[in-house]
C-alpha cells in the first residue's frame, strides 16, 4: 500500500496543495468562522396552511450575496519574503501580453535549481468580471485558471501549475501563482516563456427548489430530531487491509413526523431528520440526515435531483448517494473492472434499497466551495436551504493563448549536508540522516530508519530551522512528502511555506530531533 506521504509529495510537486490540507484531512476544521449576521430577502410569502396533519412553512429565498471567501491556496511570493532572499532569487519581471479579452503580467519570480515561482496578474481588457456570482450560479474559484499552463525552459517545456491566490475582490482582475519544477540549473540569465492557454472557470449551478422553510435550521427546529442510536447500519462505508479498521455507512430510519417542505412536491414530507457520523476510518463527522417520504412515483423521481445551497453565498452544495453509502467492496478478487463496478453498484443499491423507498440526504459541508469543514451542528442549518438539480461545467471564459517571454535571474542558494549521525525520535524511531540540503526555497533529506523506511512516513511532525540570529522559522510540514521502503531507507523533499534565507539556517529539526547543519 502506497503511503499518504509519498502521494501527497507527487501531488505537491504537481500542484499546490492547500496548506493546511493534512491537518484538516485527518481532523478537518473551518478555516473561518462562519458569518454572525444572516442576510435574507423574502421573494414569494405563502399563507400557512395544515394539511392532512402535516405543517406547512413560509417560503424563502436569497436576498443577498456575501463575497467570495479567501484563496484556498496561499500564494509564496508576498511581502514576506526577506530581502536578502529576494536579492538573491527574486526578480521583478513586469512582462505582460495581452489579446483575446485578457491581458497577462508576469510581476515577479523566485527560482532555485528545482523550482521557479511564478507570480502573475490576470485582467480583462474589457473591464469584464473573470467569475460569477447569481442567485444560482457560482464560480469556484479554486478551480478557475488555464487549461494548460506550460514554461518553456530552454528545449524543454515544462508543465507548469497556475493557481488562483486571490478572492476576486476586483471582479475583473485576478491574481495567479504558477509553480514549475524540473532542472533549472544553468539556466541564471536565460530567457524562458509563460505560455498559457484558454482562461477557464468552472461554474456550480443549482435551481429553486420550491423550499417553503427560510433556512434547515427552522426546518430542524419544528421536528423532533432522530437520536444517533437509533439510526441504521446498512454496511461498509470503506474496507481497509487493516480488517481491526471498520467504518460503518448508516441510514436514518423512517420517522412518523409529516412536514411539507416544498411546493414543487405537495405531496411529499419530511418525516425524519438527524445527525450521525458518516465517513472513513479516522475521518468521519457528522451530517445532516433527511428522510422524505415521496408523494408519487413522479415526485420519487424528482426528489432524487434535490440538493443544498448555501443561503449566505449561494454557492450549490452537491449531493449524492456514495456521500452516505461509501464503497464497501474490496478492490481484489474481480476477473474485470467491470465486474468490480457491477459489484460496487449492487453494493450501493443494496444499501439504498434499505430505505424502503424515501429518500435520504445528506449535507456535508465539505461539499461547499470546495472546503473541508468539522462535523455539521445544529447552527450552521441556518446557512443552508434544500435546492435541487445540482451541476457543475467548466467554461472557456476567454479562449486565446498568452505567451509572456522573460529572463531568469537567481542564484545558487542550495547547501547540502551530510551528518551521518544517529538519533532517537521523540516517537521513538531510530533515524540516521545522511544528507540535508536546504535553499532559500525547499529543502531535502535522506537518511535510514531502523524500525524500516515506512516507518519515517508517519509522524506528522513540523519542520523548524534555528537561524543564526536566534529566531526560529516552523516551517510548513504539509508540503514535504517523502518515501520509504522496508529495507530501512527515506527520503523527503518539498517547498518551504515560508522563504528563508538558507545561509542563516543553523540547525533543523527533522521528526522532532534538532540537527545541527556543519560542513
Amino acid at each position: 500500500m502506497r503511503s499518504f506521504r509519498s502521494e501527497y509529495k507527487r501531488e505537491a510537486d504537481l500542484r499546490p496543495i492547500p496548506n493546511d490540507l493534512f491537518d484538516r484531512t485527518r481532523k478537518a476544521m473551518r478555516k473561518t468562522p462562519r458569518r454572525g449576521k444572516t442576510r435574507w430577502g423574502i421573494l414569494i410569502p405563502v399563507c400557512a396552511l395544515l394539511a392532512l396533519g402535516s405543517v406547512t412553512v413560509v417560503g424563502y429565498g436569497i436576498g443577498q450575496f456575501a463575497p467570495f471567501s479567501g484563496p484556498i491556496y496561499q500564494k509564496t511570493l508576498d511581502s514576506s519574503v526577506p530581502a536578502p532572499v529576494n536579492a538573491a532569487v527574486g526578480k521583478t519581471v513586469q512582462k505582460s501580453a495581452q489579446g483575446s479579452g485578457l491581458s497577462v503580467t508576469v510581476n515577479r519570480t523566485a527560482c532555485d535549481n528545482r523550482r521557479i515561482y511564478i507570480d502573475f496578474t490576470v485582467k480583462s481588457t474589457d473591464s469584464a468580471p473573470l467569475q460569477v456570482s447569481t442567485a444560482y450560479r457560482r464560480s469556484q474559484l479554486p478551480r478557475s485558471g488555464f487549461a494548460e499552463a506550460t514554461l518553456a525552459v530552454g528545449s524543454k517545456s515544462v508543465n507548469c501549475h497556475a493557481f488562483r491566490t486571490d478572492d476576486a475582490s476586483v471582479e475583473d482582475t485576478a491574481q495567479f501563482e504558477a509553480i514549475a519544477q524540473g532542472d533549472f540549473s544553468g539556466q541564471n540569465g536565460k530567457q524562458v516563456t509563460l505560455s498559457l492557454k484558454d482562461f477557464t472557470d468552472e461554474v456550480d449551478s443549482c435551481e429553486d427548489a420550491g423550499f417553503l422553510c427560510q433556512n434547515l435550521g427552522e426546518l430542524y427546529r419544528k421536528m423532533n430530531p432522530e437520536r444517533p442510536e437509533n439510526f441504521l447500519k446498512t454496511g461498509l462505508f470503506d474496507v481497509y487491509a487493516d480488517k481491526s479498521l471498520t467504518a460503518p455507512s448508516w441510514t436514518i430510519p423512517a420517522g412518523k413526523q409529516r412536514v411539507r417542505f416544498s411546493d414543487q412536491y405537495p405531496g411529499s414530507y419530511v418525516d425524519n431528520i438527524g445527525f450521525h457520523k458518516t465517513g472513513e476510518y479516522g475521518c468521519q463527522q457528522d451530517l445532516l440526515y433527511l428522510s422524505i417520504t415521496p408523494g408519487s412515483d413522479s415526485e420519487a423521481s424528482a426528489l432524487k435531483q434535490l440538493c443544498f445551497q448555501n443561503t449566505e453565498t449561494g454557492n450549490p452544495v452537491d449531493f449524492f448517494d456514495e456521500i452516505i453509502t461509501g464503497n464497501g467492496v474490496e478492490h481484489v478478487g474481480f476477473d474485470s473492472e467491470k465486474a468490480y463496478k457491477k459489484a460496487v453498484k449492487e453494493d450501493t443499491d443494496r444499501k439504498l434499497a434499505l430505505n424502503n423507498g424515501r429518500i435520504v440526504l445528506a449535507l456535508d459541508l465539505r461539499m461547499d466551495d470546495n472546503r473541508l469543514a468539522d462535523d455539521c451542528t445544529a447552527d450552521d442549518l441556518d446557512h443552508y436551504r434544500i435546492a435541487r438539480n445540482f451541476k457543475s461545467e467548466t467554461l472557456v471564459r476567454f479562449p486565446g493563448e498568452w505567451d509572456i517571454p522573460f529572463t531568469l535571474s537567481f542564484a545558487d542558494t542550495s547547501r547540502t549536508f551530510h551528518p551521518a549521525k544517529s538519533y532517537t525520535t521523540p516517537d521513538g524511531l531510530h533515524v540516521t540522516f545522511q544528507s540535508i540540503t536546504v535553499s532559500d526555497l525547499s529543502i531535502s533529506f535522506s537518511g535510514t530508519c531502523a524500525e524500516g523506511g515506512r516507518k519515517a512516513l508517519s509522524p506528522n511532525t513540523e519542520i523548524k530551522l534555528f537561524l543564526k540570529d536566534g529566531s526560529v522559522v516552523t516551517e510548513d510540514k504539509n508540503k514535504i512528502g517523502g518515501s520509504g521502503g522496508p529495507g530501512g531507507d527515506f527520503e523527503f523533499s518539498g517547498s518551504f511555506g515560508t522563504l528563508v534565507d538558507a545561509e542563516q539556517i543553523e540547525s533543523i529539526e527533522l521528526f522532532g530531533v534538532r540537527v545541527p547543519l556543519e560542513s
